[in-house]
């Protein structure tokens, strides 16, 4: 009979990469009830992610921030996401 070799674990890296967290917090965002992920773009450079777009309120804002946290490798959140505006006419007074 012969014995398995096991082969020694995989280094471990410093940390994960850029591309990988972006694409992380991109599929957190769209899948999340109550965010326009869609209209949130995430950039990430050495563990530092800026999020940039448009959220409906300033709840949905903090909840991007609070998702982007949460991700393994986040060092940590930059927001640049106003809320959105809607463009109401002007009232007549009778």
């Amino acid at each position: 009979m012969q014995t398995a070799q096991l082969l020694p674990p995989p280094a471990p890296t410093k940390g994960l990469a850029d591309a990988d967290i972006a694409a992380a917090i991109g599929t957190l965002l769209v899948t999340k009830k109550g965010l326009a992920g869609q209209l949130i773009t995430v950039q990430t450079h050495h563990g530092i992610v800026a999020l940039a777009g448009f959220t409906t309120n300033l709840l949905a804002r903090q909840r991007g921030k609070e998702i982007a946290r949460a991700v393994r490798g986040v060092r940590g959140p930059r927001g640049k996401q106003p809320p959105a505006r809607a463009e109401y006419p002007p009232v007549q007074q009778p």
